[in-house]
């Protein structure tokens, strides 16, 4: 029988692991662009699996992670509501994989491993069926023929086709960087006192406050000046495309491919993603209630969570490139997650 401060001290270590995903998820484009941190979104996407092996390891009882996820994602609409709607997507789809492999595989590295690469490679996949579906396969032929001039070869290769995989191939790879580093992070929280105590945070460190840029105040003025281009660029696609009078768009594939893809991206800004996200908002204030509590625990660990972030990043700043982000994760997990 679990006694009521074990119980205490498990429900205070599940909610500071969803507070560090909550950062990671919700604040992490501002957080690293204020810390100069490159391959942001890798690092979110990787991020966000090793917060997961994390719940899976100390919490792999049924829906445990999906709860979690609930609570990410109410965040992540109040913190970061310009996030792209694939954005809520991918932590919605990395929840369930994490979900099942750790609720029904065995092996808790086997699953970190998974979830990892199938996590970073969904990334992929997601950003090039993005691609495709605004530029349309008029772009792919278009590259395919800008290389074969380039090369000065009559070679049918599909060009774009071997970009495309060697993109799923790097993606897999970094996954399996990813899975490994979990599997690291998660034998330091469990190693001895006296290695962890190596990477713990002075209790007087400082860092600065404001160092997440501000939203700029002319943002409403751009998205009007989007809105004016989105109108105009329909009405004389549509007037092109219904033959009234002379064509006003200037004939060409490369025209085409522009027109179509700032079309694309400004309708799905403009309608797609703000009515799937009110359709989100519903679902999870159906949830707000059920988990008012654990949401207002998490709320509570924020701030300090964030100072933490700042803090780790600034303290592994002694190294650099990958030696920097493993240094960065082992100070980070050690003072959020095992002190």
């Amino acid at each position: 029988m679990i006694s009521e401060e074990n119980s205490t001290v498990r429900l205070n270590l599940y909610y500071r692991i969803i507070a560090l995903w909550v950062i990671i998820e919700g604040l992490a484009g501002g957080i690293m662009h204020g810390l100069s941190i490159p391959f942001s979104g890798m690092l979110v996407s990787g991020g966000a699996v090793i917060c997961i092996s994390l719940l899976g390891y100390y919490f792999p009882e049924k829906n445990a992670i999906m709860k979690a996820m609930v609570i990410v994602i109410f965040f992540k609409l109040m913190l970061s509501p310009h996030s792209p709607v694939t954005a809520y997507f991918a932590v919605f789809f990395q929840a369930i994989v994490g979900q099942f492999l750790f609720y029904f595989l065995k092996s808790h590295e086997l699953s970190c491993l998974i979830l990892a690469v199938v996590a970073l490679i969904e990334s992929s996949i997601q950003r090039v069926i993005i691609l495709v579906l605004v530029y349309g396969n008029n772009f792919l032929k278009a590259f395919n023929t800008f290389v074969h001039k380039l090369l000065n070869t009559e070679d049918i290769s599909n060009y774009a086709l071997w970009l495309i995989l060697l993109y799923f191939i790097l993606h897999a790879v970094v996954g399996v960087a990813v899975g490994f580093l979990s599997i690291r992070m998660i034998r330091l929280i469990r190693s001895s006192p006296n290695e962890r105590k190596k990477y713990e945070l002075p209790t007087d460190y400082e860092v600065a406050e404001n160092s997440t840029p501000t939203p700029k105040s002319n943002r409403g003025s751009f998205r009007t000046l989007l809105f004016v281009i989105w109108i105009i660029l329909l009405i004389l696609y549509f007037q092109a495309i219904l033959h009234i009078g002379k064509p006003l768009l200037p004939p060409g594939n490369l025209m085409h491919i522009i027109v179509r893809a700032t079309l694309m991206i400004l309708s799905w800004f403009f309608i797609i993603s703000p009515l799937i996200k009110i359709w989100m908002k519903k679902k999870i204030e159906n949830q707000k209630g059920r988990l008012s509590t654990e949401i207002e625990r998490v709320m509570q660990l924020l701030p300090e969570t964030e100072k933490i972030v700042r803090g780790s990043w600034k303290y592994s700043e002694k190294q650099k490139g990958y030696k920097r982000l493993k240094l960065f994760w082992k100070v980070l997990l050690i003072n959020q997650i095992s002190n």
